[in-house]
């Protein structure tokens, strides 16, 4: 055997047992374990609760710690909360928070260094975000109208949809009548969320 091959060789062997040192150790351990008494340092905070609050209600806050040893505990009234806009919204001192009026205010909690921020809304029930919806409708479009062409191409009175017809209209440079489609296509949806709306309202008003 050459001087090169014996090299290669040990180079291996050495690998192979690296990569079993590596084994031994269980998944999931933690790679510096603390030492043994010291106490587990917060490392971060995520707030936790509904995104949006109607004025004049309010909604419980939620502060929960990730600690240096991997587990996490709630926080919440140790916390320090506070409203960037408390005209808007409030937080008390326990992370209830109260909506006041129509807008939104970014809301932090922190314990030391500690800092977490999460944005809530104060809009009226039944109420949505217009970027929002107009976002994933036009999100939700682009991808049926992928989807179709991708299965079967945008063939007439099999595969065609209101969506394709205004992409191959507008393609085609036919752009009033591509124009007219998607106020169609608008109308529906207004008419669709209308009902459900007028459904959810009755329903409210029948539960009491």
């Amino acid at each position: 055997m050459s001087k090169r091959t014996r090299a290669l060789a040990a180079i291996a062997v050495g690998a192979i047992v690296g990569l079993l040192a590596c084994n031994d150790r269980p998944p999931g351990s933690p790679v510096a374990p603390l030492p043994p008494g010291a106490t587990p340092m917060i490392t971060r905070i995520e707030i936790g609760g509904p995104a949006s609050v109607p004025p004049g209600e309010d909604a419980q806050l939620s502060a929960t710690a990730r600690l240096t040893d991997g587990s996490s505990r709630d926080v919440t009234t140790e916390a320090h909360w506070n409203s960037a806009n408390p005209t808007v919204l409030s937080v008390s001192p326990e992370g209830r928070a109260t909506g006041h009026q129509a807008g939104e205010a970014m809301v932090s909690a922190n314990i030391g260094p500690a800092l977490a921020t999460s944005e809530v809304i104060v809009i009226p029930r039944s109420t949505f975000r217009i970027v929002g919806l107009v976002t994933e409708a036009d999100g939700r479009s682009a991808a049926v109208v992928g989807a179709i062409i991708i299965v079967g191409g945008n063939i007439e009175g099999f595969t065609r949809t209101m969506t394709t017809a205004i992409a191959l209209e507008t393609s085609k440079g036919d752009l009033p009548l591509a124009m007219g489609l998607g106020i169609v296509l608008i109308a529906i949806v207004f008419a669709v969320n209308a009902l459900a709306w007028t459904a959810r309202r009755a329903g409210e008003r029948f539960a009491g």
